[in-house]
């Protein structure tokens, strides 16, 4: 969410007193002058619909300007996975549960393409071809992630780190599973309250996460989740993961 604020906040609070009746002065910039409304006693109702199109059209006329501002800043509160279960052996896997909405994510990139992609509004598969890679979208839960830099900072950008960022966002669109390294969308990822913070920031804040180990699988799939929680139980739960694995796959 954002909201458009006056680049020249003097010159827009002179237009507005004008408009109030607060001021009985022109207002001046360059060759142009607004005169008083109504010999200084401004409009009869303010703010009205009237009103505010005047003050918009003689602060546009003076040459102001606006620009977006965020309204909402991104929660900084964590909240863990739920643990559903894991399997038995050595490199058995742990199976969690996070609802999309209650997590945050960080996407690194170049400066310059955080801007681009927070005006498209999405994160989008391979949107850049300049950065091969595996197809689909990337990012690092804020929740349970954990800073692997050599690869969730891959290709040539690893030799451009001083121009790297991150994209801090919450979204509503389901990835196909999460990692401590890495969570993956195969679609579009509609991209919700997004900023755009330091890459040592970003560490900095993965740093403060669990770690639940290496051999985690996050579901952001309720019904997934709860499959995998009544499946759990039997004999031979590994033949539920590789399941689950071999779907996410396809």
């Amino acid at each position: 969410m954002s909201k458009n604020i006056p680049v020249d906040k003097k010159l827009w609070s002179e237009i507005q007193s004008l408009a109030k009746g607060e001021r009985k002065t022109p207002v001046s910039r360059g060759k142009e002058t607004v005169s008083a409304v109504n010999n200084g006693s401004g409009f009869k109702v303010f703010p009205s619909a009237y009103a505010n199109g005047w003050a918009l059209a003689q602060y546009k006329r003076l040459g102001g300007k606006w620009k977006k501002q965020s309204t909402q800043k991104l929660a900084a509160s964590k909240v863990k996975p739920v643990f559903l279960g894991s399997e038995r052996g050595g490199m058995a896997y742990g199976f969690y549960f996070m609802p999309v909405g209650k997590d945050y994510y960080y996407h690194y990139t170049y400066r310059d393409r955080a801007e681009e992609i927070i005006e498209d509004g999405y994160l989008r598969p391979n949107f850049y071809k300049d950065q091969p890679g595996a197809v689909g979208v990337f990012a690092v839960s804020g929740s349970y992630g954990q800073e692997v830099t050599s690869l969730q900072v891959s290709g040539s950008r690893k030799e451009h780190m001083d121009n790297i960022v991150a994209i801090k966002f919450k979204t509503r669109t389901k990835p196909k599973y999460g990692y401590p390294e890495e969570v993956i969308w195969d679609k579009p990822v509609k991209i919700i309250k997004p900023e755009i913070v330091s890459f040592s920031k970003a560490v900095q804040d993965l740093k403060k996460n669990e770690d639940l180990g290496e051999n985690i699988i996050v579901f952001y799939d309720f019904k997934k989740a709860v499959e995998i929680k009544k499946e759990h139980g039997k004999p031979t739960p590994s033949r539920v993961a590789h399941r689950y694995l071999k779907r996410s796959k396809e």
